[in-house]
Protein backbone atom coordinates (compact mmCIF):
# COMPACT_ATOMS: atom_id res chain seq x y z
CA UNK A 1 0.00 0.00 0.00
CA UNK A 2 2.84 2.37 0.78
CA UNK A 3 4.27 2.11 -2.73
CA UNK A 4 0.83 2.55 -4.29
CA UNK A 5 0.24 5.77 -2.33
CA UNK A 6 3.79 7.02 -2.83
CA UNK A 7 3.69 6.55 -6.59
CA UNK A 8 -0.01 7.15 -7.17
CA UNK A 9 -0.29 3.77 -8.87
CA UNK A 10 -2.54 0.73 -8.66
CA UNK A 11 -5.67 2.66 -7.83
CA UNK A 12 -5.19 5.24 -5.08
CA UNK A 13 -4.21 8.80 -5.82
CA UNK A 14 -0.75 9.84 -4.75
CA UNK A 15 -0.59 10.74 -1.09
CA UNK A 16 2.80 10.91 0.59
CA UNK A 17 1.44 11.18 4.14
CA UNK A 18 -0.71 8.12 3.57
CA UNK A 19 2.28 6.28 2.05
CA UNK A 20 4.35 7.15 5.12
CA UNK A 21 1.63 5.76 7.37
CA UNK A 22 1.58 2.41 5.55
CA UNK A 23 5.36 2.13 5.39
CA UNK A 24 5.53 2.82 9.14
CA UNK A 25 3.00 0.11 9.95
CA UNK A 26 4.90 -2.42 7.86
CA UNK A 27 8.32 -1.30 9.12
CA UNK A 28 7.23 -1.75 12.73
CA UNK A 29 6.43 -5.36 11.85
CA UNK A 30 10.01 -5.85 10.63
CA UNK A 31 9.57 -5.42 6.88
CA UNK A 32 13.00 -4.38 5.60
CA UNK A 33 11.67 -2.85 2.38
CA UNK A 34 9.30 -0.63 4.34
CA UNK A 35 12.15 0.38 6.65
CA UNK A 36 14.23 1.34 3.62
CA UNK A 37 11.38 3.36 2.13
CA UNK A 38 10.81 5.15 5.45
CA UNK A 39 14.47 6.10 5.45
CA UNK A 40 14.12 7.56 1.97
CA UNK A 41 11.01 9.50 2.96
CA UNK A 42 12.75 10.94 6.03
CA UNK A 43 15.80 11.78 3.91
CA UNK A 44 13.78 13.62 1.26
CA UNK A 45 11.10 15.04 3.57
CA UNK A 46 8.30 13.29 1.69
CA UNK A 47 5.10 12.97 3.69
CA UNK A 48 7.01 13.77 6.86
CA UNK A 49 9.34 16.49 8.12
CA UNK A 50 12.87 15.91 6.84
CA UNK A 51 14.99 14.23 9.50
CA UNK A 52 18.43 12.89 8.62
CA UNK A 53 18.90 11.19 12.00
CA UNK A 54 15.76 9.10 11.52
CA UNK A 55 16.68 8.47 7.88
CA UNK A 56 19.80 6.59 8.92
CA UNK A 57 18.49 5.19 12.21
Amino acid sequence: MGIAYRDGSDGPAQGLREAFKWFLISAEQGNQYAQFNLGLMYDKGQGVKQNYAKAIG
